[in-house]
């Protein structure tokens, strides 16, 4: 600009690129008409304020363009001489894209405001690196208590039980956000009236884009009902737990008591016959009675571990059955196995049968060797097994041997054998055919060894059907 004339000397190409008017247009025509063109009526006073000041600044003014398009634009006047001529240069700034950007972000920080105070299910606020609270949302003030005013600059301990600020948590949780980013935690909090509830809560650093901690920002929520309806649940599992268990122990007892009275019935009659029918049907429910015992002291009151149990009721039955003269060798090959209550009870009867036919039958009044084996069977390794001697297969569906988990009781030992004419699912004993009833139950599959002596196996799936 020419200060004494007030009319325009020269302007760079960029402002024509800006402004979309040809040079001529601008060239030696007065200020004030330019301005009008241009639709800053400013620059005339701006380029009057340059006269008594070095530089002059005009922020956020609209330039209309050639093409009639609004550009946001700050003007900068500084005045100087070229040589002894006094000149005034206006710079002339685009300053759209950042005025967006400013906008854009102001309405992102307004949306991110709203949604912050309309989160009233969490509790959201933000801490400095020492712990004191910077910000505060109204979900904050709806679960905790304090207002933002009230709040603010104070330290986070307030929200903490005496306990947990007795002891350090603050702090501690303090650390372990510093160190790796984040700490989780579910305890009890405080609020302002000192009425306590359960909260989750994450701790999350807040830091710059050179990675400096600038604090941190914690999102709790309330779930003391959840925590209430978990202890309640919990009770309820225990009480059911401990019925169970009692029933069990009832069962067990109520077993007994039925073979004590067996027991006095049979010492009525000398009746051979009668009183080996009260034995066996004593020995059946003892092996039941045994199954509930172990229940009762379990953790899990539906599964048992079959091996002890098989292995303590072989050396009863021995004890029981074998007199003071016979020398009967008890062979015990178990692995540990865990079965459920609906498999084990009729393995435990099933062995039971077979355990006191060899002692009465096989070994009576001889010396002998009793085995007892409890295995896994890997693959179809049954199948192959099955071809070593007679095998009658329970009433099941085929399974697969290889997916599902399939095992085998084996009780054998080395007297006489069984007749070879035995058909054990027609037979007239009472207990074989129990033993082919429950073999069918469990759908296992009985394999009769070819000896010598008596070789019985029942080859069962692990699974429930």
């Amino acid at each position: 600009m020419d200060v004494e004339l007030g009319t325009v000397r020269d302007v760079n190409p960029y402002f024509l690129q800006l402004t979309s008017y040809p040079r001529e247009d601008f060239i030696g025509r007065p200020v004030s008409e330019v301005g009008k063109m241009l639709g800053i009526p400013e620059l005339a006073s701006a380029i009057e304020a340059t006269r008594h000041e070095e530089i002059v600044r005009q922020y956020d003014l609209q330039l209309i363009t050639a093409s009639g398009e609004n550009i946001s634009v700050e003007v900068v006047g500084n005045m100087y001489k070229v040589g002894s001529q006094p000149v005034i240069q206006l710079n002339i700034r685009d300053i759209t894209a950042r005025k967006q950007a400013a906008k854009a972000l102001r309405e992102s920080e307004q949306r991110f405001r709203l949604f912050v105070e309309s989160v009233r299910d969490y509790a959201l606020f933000q801490l400095d690196s020492a712990g004191l609270i910077r910000a505060w949302n109204s979900g904050a003030e709806h679960l905790l208590g304090w207002r933002e005013d009230e709040i603010i600059g104070r330290d986070t301990t307030l929200v903490f039980t005496p306990e947990d600020v007795a002891g350090g948590e603050p702090q501690k949780e303090l650390e372990t956000a510093r160190t790796h980013g984040r700490a989780e935690d579910e305890r009890w909090h405080q609020r302002k009236d000192g009425s306590r509830f359960f909260a989750t809560g994450v701790l999350t650093q807040v830091c710059d884009e050179q990675n400096n901690l600038l604090g941190f920002a914690k999102i709790m929520r309330d779930i003391t009902a959840r925590k209430q309806q978990e202890e309640q649940l919990r009770r309820s599992v225990d009480e059911k737990t401990a019925l169970v268990r009692e029933i069990h122990h009832r069962v067990k007892n109520n077993l007994q008591v039925i073979v004590s009275l067996l027991s006095l019935q049979a010492s009525h009659t000398n009746d051979p016959q009668v009183v080996a029918a009260f034995e066996e049907t004593e020995g059946r429910l003892r092996a039941i009675a045994r199954i509930h015992e172990r229940l009762y002291a379990s953790d899990d009151l539906t599964e048992v571990e079959f091996a002890s149990y098989l292995t303590n009721l072989a050396q009863e039955l021995v004890s029981l059955h074998a007199g003071s003269d016979d020398q009967i060798e008890l062979e015990l090959d178990v692995r540990d196995m865990v079965l459920h209550i609906e498999r084990a009870i009729p393995l435990a009867l099933i062995t039971n049968e077979l355990i006191v036919n060899s002692l009465k039958h096989g070994l009576r009044h001889r010396p002998g060797r009793l085995m007892v084996r409890l295995s896994y069977i890997e693959g179809n390794q049954a199948e192959h097994k099955g071809a070593e001697g007679k095998r009658e297969q329970g009433n099941r569906e085929q399974g697969n041997r290889d997916e599902d988990g399939w095992a085998e009781v084996r009780v054998a030992d080395n007297g006489p054998g069984l007749p070879p004419t035995l058909d054990i699912s027609h037979t007239e004993s009472m207990g074989l055919r129990l033993v082919s009833l429950l073999v069918r139950q469990l759908r296992a599959d009985l394999v009769i060894g070819s000896g010598p002596g008596a070789d019985i196996a029942i080859r069962f799936p692990l699974k429930l059907v």
